[in-house]
Order: structure tokens, then C-alpha cells, then sequence
């Protein structure tokens, strides 16, 4: 795969196959000087195998691209399932989550699919919502007042615009991203609304399963 990509960034008549648009002109530039043949026609090798590492740093550029290429292409999502909010909303510090019913269904399909994590990673689109679907149950089991599922979809949306409103989409990789969005929506499922000192105190069945050691 890598000898390929080199082998296309290095044939003037084939890059074509790659559009890169940035107005970082330092990237665009870098990119060129690396693998375009007006550099070098003959790739040996040696050569190609010294280009792996520059590959790989510019891997993560490359796939943020892609990923705004085909957001740009496709049928948005938020039409296809009739959700309540766009993309646009969620790219927003001021959106308040409260407005909204079944808050983590409408914030994962619509982040994953903004991060290319559906068709990325070949996510089933009905397990991703049967996913959401069990996240929210776990999230209202003990009807908390904060850490429900509007906490969850909250710090997900919050992580998204962390993401995109600073320089980490071109730093993190795709899996990176996953990771971490993953986590955002995960992180206090099945909260019992309690703290770690009153689960001690009491002697509560996660306190003895983690030895009251950041029960929580």
C-alpha cells in the first residue's frame, strides 16, 4: 500500500487521483518536493523504503481530506435518519443539548459519520444505533440528575468541537479520533448519581468489586 501511494504521488500523469486542497502552502509544498517526480523520476528501492516514515507523518493530513471530501459528497446524514439537529449545530459551543429528545442517538450518528468512523471502520449503521440505544438505558438506569444521557451526548458534542476548532484532526490519527470520541459518550455510563467516599461509606457492591480504589 505504501509503495502504491508513492508510486502515485511520483506520476505526474496519475496525480490527479489526489486532490489536495490546504491553505497550509508549507504542507501543500512539502508534499510536492517529496514525492513528485519533477524531483526525482526513479524511485529505487532504498528510496522507497526512506519514504515510509515520511508517509506515515503525512497520513493523517491525507485522511482528514479524504474525510471532508466525502462529507462534502454524500447525502447528509441527518436527512437520511430525519434527525433533529444537523452537523452544523453540533459544530457549535453555544448548542445546548437540553432542547432535544433521545439525545446520544441524533450526536453519535451524526460525529460518527463527521469523523468517517461509520465507513471507516465498516460500522453496521442499525448496531450503531441499537449501540446508542443501550448506551442511553444504561445512562437513565438510575435516573441521575447530571449523569444521564444528556451528560453523555454533551461531552461527546464538547470533544467534537475541541477536535475541529483546534489543529488535533491533523495531528490524531483515525483511530485516535475513534478512541476518543468513543470515550466521550461512554465515559460515565450507568452513573449511579453518587460519588466515590458516599460508595465506600456504604459499602456498595462496585466499592467491594474495585476494593474502594476509584470506585467510580
Amino acid at each position: 500500500i505504501l509503495y502504491n501511494l508513492v508510486d502515485v504521488l511520483s506520476d505526474d500523469t496519475r496525480q490527479s487521483e489526489i486532490n489536495i486542497t490546504s491553505h497550509d502552502g508549507q504542507i501543500s509544498k512539502w508534499l510536492e518536493q517529496t514525492f513528485s517526480s519533477k524531483q526525482q523520476r526513479t524511485i529505487t528501492a532504498t528510496g522507497r523504503f526512506e519514504s515510509i516514515k515520511a508517509i506515515i507523518q503525512a497520513s493523517s493530513f491525507v485522511n482528514a481530506l479524504q474525510r471532508q471530501l466525502r462529507m462534502h459528497t454524500k447525502e447528509p446524514i441527518a436527512v437520511i435518519f430525519n434527525l433533529p439537529v444537523d452537523i452544523n449545530q453540533l459544530n457549535l459551543w453555544s448548542f445546548n443539548m437540553m432542547e432535544y429528545n433521545d439525545p446520544i442517538t441524533f450526536t453519535i450518528l451524526l460525529l460518527f459519520d463527521a469523523h468517517d468512523i461509520i465507513s471507516h471502520h465498516r460500522i453496521d449503521i442499525d448496531v450503531l444505533k441499537n449501540f446508542a440505544h443501550a448506551l442511553t438505558e444504561g445512562y437513565t438506569k438510575f435516573r441521575a440528575a447530571y449523569h444521564n444521557d444528556y451528560h453523555g451526548a454533551d461531552v461527546l458534542q464538547t470533544t467534537h468541537c475541541l477536535l475541529i476548532k483546534s489543529n488535533l484532526l491533523n495531528i490524531f490519527t483515525q483511530l485516535e479520533i475513534t478512541a476518543l470520541l468513543f470515550a466521550a459518550v461512554i465515559h460515565d455510563f450507568e452513573h449511579p448519581g453518587l460519588n466515590n467516599n458516599y460508595l465506600v461509606k456504604t459499602k456498595s457492591d462496585l466499592a467491594l468489586i474495585y476494593n474502594d480504589f476509584s470506585v467510580l
